[in-house]
Formats: C-alpha cells, sequence, structure tokens
C-alpha cells in the first residue's frame, strides 16, 4: 500500500485509486486527524484520505477515512508518522 504526502501529486488520469495525507486546519474541529507529524518541536496533524479517479472529468472523489486499517497505521509508522 502507496500512502503519498500532503506536498505530492498523483495524476488522476494514470491512477485510479491511491491514498494520500492532508494537513489539518487547526481551525478545523470536525476533521479527525490520524496521524501526527512532529517538525522542529511543532505538531502537525494529518488526515488520510481515499481517492477514487473520474476518468470522464479528469478528476477525483475523496472519502476519509476515520478508522485506518493495521495495514495503513503500518505504512504511516515506516513514513516517521505518529499514530494517533
Amino acid at each position: 500500500m502507496i500512502i503519498h504526502g500532503s506536498t505530492q501529486y498523483v495524476d488522476p488520469k494514470t491512477n485510479k485509486e491511491w491514498y494520500s495525507l492532508e494537513v489539518v486546519n487547526k481551525w478545523d474541529w470536525k476533521t479527525k486527524s490520524i496521524c501526527y507529524l512532529d517538525f522542529s518541536g511543532n505538531t502537525i496533524s494529518y488526515a488520510l484520505y481515499k481517492n477514487v479517479s473520474n476518468q470522464e472529468s479528469n478528476s477525483y472523489d475523496r472519502e476519509l477515512i476515520k478508522n485506518p486499517t493495521e495495514e495503513m497505521k503500518n505504512e504511516l509508522i515506516k513514513m516517521g508518522y505518529l499514530i494517533k
């Protein structure tokens, strides 16, 4: 399983389905964080999304992952993130 970081671009034309992280704004109290990154003493929260390509419109639909699987958690840990 590949989870793309918040700054990585994934082309919906060539990818059917992918997972990606997005920074959660500190004023967003609705979005549930999945993992964290400690960057020079500052904690950055991330949400995990599943993205599905819509080939006809060259766009994608996304769904917030609220309950990550063990495989997802293990991949995030390998990437250096702290799991909530």
